[in-house]
């Protein structure tokens, strides 16, 4: 699958998907260019057998997941909670992959056997982890063969967006209306820096085979907004967030007012919004 044969399979799983969950598919455009270099690091490390058995840790929407479960080479295997996604969630992944229901992951044993698995995703998890990440990283560990691939990402702690919104004495975390009002605290407990990311990878045995800071939100354009302070606990945050879509728009301010920010991202790296790290299993 070329790269624009990638971007729209991706862009048609987002209105496939979208409407199940209640929201926008300009919701789901925000991880556009996110999603298009994991399913390029996916296939880049993926071992050269006939058949890979990925693991999708946490799998909610499963974006790149699916879009590799469309090469024959591959076979995936879902986790996920109804305690944290919902029924909902867990009847459209049961749609396309096998589901294995992980309701804590961090007291929870992987169901897999010992050097089983070839890959696993861990895409935007480790951060909502309330402990330690060495538990379940130890366990990713135990269930890959050998020589087998983790990919992790994680938002990244020193963006340039939460640098200038702490400055402007604003929150980066989710609005405090929808923080107060949950049972439970699915917001994240710790974000990382990209050599955080790479340390804690390598103390759970893995070789860092790759390790970035992406721009995913540079080439993306604002089409509806709702400030934080107004988004209200009648309906789900989810379908309250920012939509976008791609490319650049003359005639939408947003567009030419963050252009100096897309130069300061070409020049420092570390601004940028989303780590990933490549490992592989020792």
């Amino acid at each position: 699958m070329r790269a624009n044969e990638v971007g729209n399979c991706i862009r048609n799983l987002y209105a496939e998907l979208a409407p199940k969950r209640g929201i926008e598919a300009g919701v789901l455009m925000r991880d556009f260019f996110h999603h298009v270099e994991l399913v390029r690091a996916i296939r880049q490390y993926a071992p050269g057998e006939a058949r890979t058995l990925v693991v999708d840790i946490g799998s909610s929407f499963g974006v790149p997941a699916r879009v590799i479960a469309r090469d024959p080479r591959f076979k995936v295997i879902a986790t996920e909670s109804a305690l944290v996604s919902g029924d909902s969630a867990l009847t459209f992944i049961r749609e396309t992959f096998p589901l294995v229901n992980v309701d804590n992951l961090e007291a929870q044993s992987l169901p897999f056997r010992d050097s089983s698995v070839d890959m696993v995703l861990f895409l935007a998890i480790i951060e909502h982890l309330v402990n330690s990440p060495k538990r379940v990283l130890t366990e990713i560990h135990r269930i890959l063969k050998p020589q087998g691939i983790l990919i992790v990402d994680t938002p990244n702690i020193l963006e340039l967006r939460k640098r200038l919104l702490l400055l402007l004495g604003k929150p980066t975390t989710q609005p405090i209306q929808f923080h107060y009002n949950a049972p439970l605290n699915f917001d994240h407990h710790r974000e990382y820096t990209l050599d955080d990311l790479t340390k804690v990878v390598t103390w759970s045995g893995f070789e860092v085979v790759e390790a970035q800071i992406l721009d995913t939100l540079s080439g993306l354009s604002i089409t509806k907004r709702v400030a934080p302070r107004r988004r209200t606990t009648d309906a789900a945050p989810l379908a309250q967030m920012t939509q976008f879509d791609l490319g650049f728009h003359p005639g939408r301010l947003y567009d030419w007012a963050k252009l100096p920010f897309v130069v300061l991202l070409k020049l420092f790296p570390s601004l940028r919004d989303m780590l990933l790290v490549v490992g592989r299993k020792q």
